[in-house]
Parts: C-alpha cells; sequence; structure tokens
C-alpha cells in the first residue's frame, strides 16, 4: 500500500468517484487529500498505541537548563511524536514524572524531568512515514480519518462526514477494547540495551 493507495481507501469512504494515481496530479482529489495527509496521519498514530510506531530511546541532555523544580532537561528524539511515558532503568514499565516544556528560543520541544543522565528513557510514538511498515488495522483507520477530513471539501456532505467520524470512533474503541483484553502484566524488564546503557 502507498500514499495513494491509502487516499483513494478515503476516497471511496467518502463516496467519491474519482481515484488518483498519485498525491502530486493536479485533480482537486490529491490535491485536498495531499493537504491533509500528514494530519491524518498523526492524528492516527497519536489516537493508538501502534506496536510498529512504539519506540524507546535513553535520552540525550538539551542545552537548555531545566525549568521550575525539575533537575534535568532532554532533547527529544528526532523522529518523536508524542509520548507515551518517562521510563527509569530498571523501573520496568513504571512511568515517572516529567513535563513538555518549549526550549529557550521557542523552535522545539524538550522534556523535564528528575531522572539522572543515562537513566532517563523515553517509551513514544514516533512519525512513522513509510505505509510499508502499516497493519492493516492502522490502514483503515488511517483512511476512516482521512476520510473525515477531507469528505466536506470534496463532496460537501456534512452527515457522511459526521458518519465517518462515528465509524472512526468506533474503530478505535474496538481497537483499544481488544488491546485491554490482550494486556499484559505492567512489570516487564527492561530490554538488554536498556540496562546496559544504563550499567
Amino acid at each position: 500500500m502507498d500514499e495513494a493507495g491509502i487516499a483513494n481507501m478515503a476516497l471511496s469512504a467518502v463516496g467519491a468517484r474519482a481515484r488518483i494515481a498519485s498525491l502530486d496530479e493536479a485533480s482537486q482529489e490529491a490535491r485536498v487529500c495531499a493537504a491533509w495527509y500528514v494530519t491524518a496521519r498523526d492524528e492516527a498514530l497519536r489516537d493508538f498505541p501502534w506496536s510498529f510506531a512504539n519506540m524507546r530511546a535513553v535520552l540525550v541532555e538539551h542545552d537548555d537548563d531545566p525549568v521550575d523544580d525539575w533537575t534535568y532537561r532532554y532533547a527529544l528524539p528526532g523522529d518523536f511524536l508524542s509520548v507515551r511515558h518517562l521510563l527509569a532503568v530498571g523501573s520496568g514499565t513504571n512511568p515517572q514524572p516529567f513535563e513538555m516544556v518549549l526550549s529557550a528560543d521557542g523552535s522545539e520541544k524538550t522534556i523535564c524531568c528528575n531522572l539522572e543522565p543515562g537513566n532517563a528513557v523515553l517509551a513514544y510514538t514516533r512519525k512513522s512515514e513509510d505505509p510499508e511498515l502499516y497493519d492493516s488495522e492502522f490502514l483503515s483507520m488511517f483512511a476512516l480519518k482521512l476520510a473525515t477530513l477531507v469528505c466536506v471539501p470534496i463532496t460537501g456532505d456534512e452527515k457522511r462526514q459526521l458518519a465517518l467520524a462515528r465509524a472512526y470512533i468506533g474503530a478505535l474503541s474496538a481497537a483499544k477494547a481488544i488491546t485491554k483484553q490482550e494486556a499484559r502484566p505492567t512489570s516487564v524488564p527492561d530490554a538488554d540495551w536498556i540496562t546496559a546503557r544504563g550499567a
């Protein structure tokens, strides 16, 4: 599945007859889908802890001083999209307190906490841009989210947009319910590479 394929799934959902070969083509459908593609993708990634977008990284200190009562300030990974948890090495999956703040010049997000360097591990959702990595459930959710955003610009049909938004919420709720049923105990040992970094 490529970007055009995902856009065509969305166009089918909104009831558009046209199909596109590329997001770069000159058609109205392609222009609208291209305008909303990244927004729809990132919202769908944030809405659910998709396994293919799950990452962990030992954080690196940021040049700015920490704010308020926090002891350290860290830079975020380059592919960061949203936080799942901040963890300490050796603590399993027990979340640690933190605060997201902008850098002093306002150009980037940083994270402040009291975990010392080498011990702060960020569990986060990465900005996954390669459709080849997406699983089938995410593809369906992504297409529904994109369809919700492009429906009115392409069809003018607000009732269909509302129905698509409800379908997305329903699919998201079902995915969360399945994940909850399949959840493992929260006390999971850290991977060897994380433990090694903290040694």
